[in-house]
């Protein structure tokens, strides 16, 4: 696989492929979490990052989705086994190879950054205990970063919240600010290095899961 990729912006027409990254980042980054009831877990994927639900979020104007692309320059059977790197930050669908096999050239998604700006119905800012931890003015929510796994390293990472950054700031936003599982000690030290503090954590429950998360924020300005 190449490690060279591209940025652009999602478009609903992507939702085919963005479904099988974020369920598999989404899986990987949790399913050996302690107390992890796996089933409700497929079962939330199966629901919440199905295809048809991602293109109602890609068809969201209140959602800013950036993606890595990747162009494949040879067939390559495992191609569409996508990992998770955000540790943010899922399905590997189906072990038919042949059917999983992209030619030469086929743009391949491998990376997302996920932008929920204020007014959108998905923030999370509308909790009040996140409303209180986050203390900078007027931000905008950072609510995923997913990479697949042979992109780990690349900076792809890095670029894609680098554009995000540069997209609010153009947006007149002030500062950034997320949530990531506090599990997840890899996600958290790639956001401190790039210039994000941890202010809080805060206690969630999912059906599949309780956690602690922890909220972190960056100024822009």
């Amino acid at each position: 696989m190449s490690s060279r990729y591209t940025i652009r912006p999602a478009s609903p027409s992507d939702a085919v492929q963005f479904s099988p990254l974020l369920q598999t980042t989404f899986r990987e980054a949790f399913s050996h979490a302690e107390g992890m009831d796996r089933l409700e877990l497929e079962k939330y994927l199966s629901s919440a990052l199905s295809v048809d639900t991602v293109r109602t979020y890609l068809e969201d104007k209140s959602i800013i989705w950036l993606i890595g692309v990747s162009s494949y320059q040879h067939t390559d059977a495992n191609c569409n086994k996508t990992n998770n790197d955000n540790d943010n930050d899922n399905d590997n669908a189906h072990d038919d190879r042949d059917s999983d096999k992209v030619e030469a050239d086929q743009q391949v998604i491998v990376g997302v950054i996920q932008l929920n700006l204020p007014e959108s119905t998905k923030s999370l800012l509308t909790s009040p205990t996140l409303f209180e931890a986050v203390t900078l003015p007027n931000p905008i929510e950072i609510r995923r970063l997913y990479i697949h796994t042979s992109f780990h390293g690349t900076g792809l990472a890095q670029s894609l919240l680098s554009q995000a950054e540069h997209l609010a700031r153009e947006k007149g936003f002030q500062s950034l600010w997320l949530i990531v599982w506090s599990g997840n000690g890899r996600g958290i030290r790639f956001y401190e290095k790039c210039g994000f503090e941890l202010v809080a954590e805060v206690a969630d429950e999912d059906g599949w899961f309780k956690r602690k998360d922890s909220v972190m924020q960056k100024s822009l300005v």
